[in-house]
């Protein structure tokens, strides 16, 4: 497996924050995982640490040159690629801190 040269860059990139539940909208602390998806980008949410944190993972199609893992973002960053999905949406991002980022590869 390794010995196929590097992994294919997929031109995604996801971007995590893991939110306090008393941080989280009310209106959108479900007990289940969710999805919302938008042209060229998902976000999904869930809560995690018997309801102490809520995970909020958001990904969308950027045509990332390269790999990346882990390095810090600003919400900006991570806002960037949902300008067309609904305002709820969109608003939970707001809600994130300290953001990481990944860029999405295959073999």
């Amino acid at each position: 497996m390794t010995a196929d040269g590097a992994p294919r860059v997929s031109g995604h990139t996801t971007y995590r924050s893991v939110i306090p539940t008393e941080q989280m909208p009310e209106d959108l602390c479900w007990n289940a995982a969710t999805l919302w998806a938008g042209p060229k980008c998902h976000i999904v949410h869930c809560p995690l640490s018997g309801w102490k944190v809520f995970n909020l993972v958001v990904t969308h199609h950027n045509d990332a040159p390269e790999p990346g893992a882990g390095k810090p973002m600003p919400v900006e960053e991570a806002r960037r690629g949902f300008t067309d999905v609904c305002q709820r949406a969109q608003s939970i991002i707001s809600h994130g801190k300290d953001w990481r980022m990944w860029v999405l590869c295959d073999r």
